[in-house]
């Protein structure tokens, strides 16, 4: 929506590193927000939510909650860049040649 979105309002100005830049941006904002949330809501409002999550890791590693925040966010901008590169294919402008009809 983000890349959409800005393609609508550049109109002739938007270009394929513009578009790219547009949804690593949004996706970056949301991964952020998420890990945000996701470090909050598994630390105080659900604090076992993590022990749950893997009874093995919890006992195996000190510092499991920094690995899941760290996996949280990696596989946020991992989508990101994929889903960008994605969606960039369908707003992309055409470079093919007009053919003639004669």
């Amino acid at each position: 929506m983000a890349i959409k979105l800005f393609r609508e309002q550049q109109k002739d100005g938007f270009n394929y590193g513009k578009g790219f830049v547009a949804g690593i941006v949004a996706g970056g904002v949301a991964t952020c927000v998420f890990t945000l949330f996701f470090a909050v809501y598994s630390t105080e409002l659900n604090p076992r939510f993590l022990e749950q999550l893997s009874a093995v890791w919890f006992k195996k590693y000190q510092s499991f909650q920094t690995l899941i925040f760290f996996f949280v966010a990696v596989m946020g901008l991992a989508t990101t860049i994929v889903l960008t590169l994605s969606f960039m294919q369908l707003f992309k402008a055409s470079n093919n040649l007009v053919k003639k009809t004669t």
